[in-house]
């Protein structure tokens, strides 16, 4: 190579997402240490100096390629992360935008998600709530239409809409529980 040596082409793929993962092994007819070690701290997966043998040659690409693999799972598994964090965090922002109370239940009824909103209207806070049962949390809509509804949402998987006076407000509200297999969401 004229114009680059084995070390800046490997700082080149290991600096492109597109290149990062491909297995490199340089080869030298110079094992000189301070080399060899730039060599793996550049992510060389191997770096071998003449004379070597078909046998180490071998070795040597088999365990790139096994390096590589793992190399490109994690990369797939951190890209994968970043896309559910990214995922979340938009949906935590939508939902945080909007003028409606919403908070989501799990089976057991204890609260795993509220907007600002929600806290507004049940005047309390994230930690006062968050992993409680909503009836423990507010025992005023024990026993009421809130918690029969509710209940049927779960039971019969289907969503459910209802006007009823809050407890909390004495004012009317309109009421809406989408269940899933595993939580319900509700939007007053």
């Amino acid at each position: 190579m004229p114009d680059i040596d084995g070390i800046e082409l490997l700082k080149t793929l290991r600096s492109t997402r597109r290149t990062q993962t491909v297995p490199v092994l340089l080869i030298s007819g110079r094992a000189i240490d301070e080399q060899r070690i730039e060599g793996f701290n550049e992510g060389a997966d191997v770096y071998l100096a003449k004379p070597y043998t078909e046998r180490v040659l071998r070795a040597c690409i088999g365990s790139m390629l096994q390096s590589a693999r793992r190399r490109a799972e994690a990369i797939r598994r951190e890209t994968l992360e970043q896309a559910e964090r990214k995922a979340l965090s938009d949906r935590a922002a939508l939902l945080e935008s909007i003028t409606d109370a919403f908070y989501a239940l799990d089976r057991e009824f204890r609260f795993t998600y509220l907007n600002q909103r929600t806290l507004e209207h049940f005047g309390a806070t994230r930690e006062m709530l968050l992993g409680n049962v909503l009836w423990d949390a507010i025992p005023m809509i024990r026993g009421t239409i809130f918690q029969q509804e509710y209940e049927r949402a779960l039971r019969e998987q289907c969503s459910v809409i209802f006007e009823a006076v809050s407890p909390l407000t004495n004012g009317w509200v309109e009421v809406r529980a989408y269940p899933t297999m595993s939580r319900l969401g509700v939007n007053e």
